[in-house]
């Protein structure tokens, strides 16, 4: 695939958040991507084969952007009780952005297809890892003793999170602080680590 090519199928990925978020998963169509992209409905299914690839394409540069900006809070933090708690800030966060509300709409909306659910799974996946290796660390120099190990301990961190974005969308009015209190309470617990 050309730069170019790819550089118009951002384009085209970003007109489709916009609309998606300006005027509601329903209304966005192919017209309405086309007419924010500036381009014709026919230039929209020449990059993308269908409404459903495009919206794969959007979920997962959304989740991309999500895990992206959740890694390179690790960057400048060293000592691992640090970064679990800058993980679980970012994981449960006071809002949901609107862009992680979209792609929980638009995963109901899709068909049961392979490629969004794939794009799901990896950026699941890197998200465990980015807590994994932080708990593999942390064990190593002796802040972390997980139980009952650290992939269990990283999946459950990741599980607490994702359910625990749901709740604003459903309306349950829980305090985000109380929620980020709970997941640090978890985290003392299975990491065996009452300093975070």
């Amino acid at each position: 695939m050309t730069s170019k090519i790819s550089a118009k199928q951002n384009e085209i990925v970003a007109a489709l958040r916009r609309v998606a978020l300006k005027s509601g998963l329903g209304a966005t169509n192919v017209r309405s991507v086309a007419k924010e992209a500036g381009i014709s409905p026919a230039s929209v299914l020449y990059y993308f084969d269908s409404m459903e690839n495009l919206f794969d394409q959007a979920i997962a540069a959304v989740l991309n952007e999500y895990y992206q900006q959740r890694a390179s809070l690790l960057v400048t933090i060293k000592d691992p009780r640090e970064r679990i708690l800058a993980l679980i800030n970012a994981g449960v966060p006071d809002e949901v952005s609107e862009d992680l509300r979209l792609v929980y709409g638009a995963l109901s909306m899709l068909p049961q297809s392979a490629r969004p659910l794939l794009a799901l799974q990896s950026i699941l996946e890197k998200q465990i890892l980015l807590y994994f290796t932080t708990i593999e660390i942390g064990a190593g120099l002796g802040f972390f003793t997980p139980q009952p190990n650290s992939m269990a301990v990283a999946r459950n961190m990741v599980a607490i999170e994702d359910s625990y974005d749901i709740y604003p969308l459903i309306n349950m009015d829980v305090s985000r602080q109380e929620l980020r209190d709970n997941l640090i309470s978890y985290a003392r617990l299975a990491l065996g680590c009452d300093m975070l």
